[in-house]
């Protein structure tokens, strides 16, 4: 997925990898995140496993650091070819 510059995520099985800080394209409003139980991070990005997070609270980005490298080695395989879908 690309919808910034240089803001790129990829889906793999259950897994979501934000490579970027947040996956947000426009601003959330203050109160949303609280409201809805969406913990800040500090994170350089974001890795859901969406088989047991689909509404994405638990970034598990600093506590997997191996599916991190994994799915970023594949965003990049998929960079690198150009593939778009």
């Amino acid at each position: 997925h690309n919808t910034n510059p240089n803001g790129y995520a990829l889906r793999h099985e259950n897994w979501l990898y934000v490579a970027a800080k947040t996956g947000a394209i426009s601003r959330v409003p203050e109160w949303f995140n609280p409201a809805n139980n969406y913990a800040p991070h500090t994170e350089p990005g974001e890795l859901y496993d969406l088989g047991r997070d689909l509404a994405q609270r638990d970034n598990l980005h600093a506590k997997r650091p191996e599916k991190v490298a994994e799915l970023r080695a594949l965003l990049e395989g998929v960079r690198q070819r150009g593939q778009v879908r």
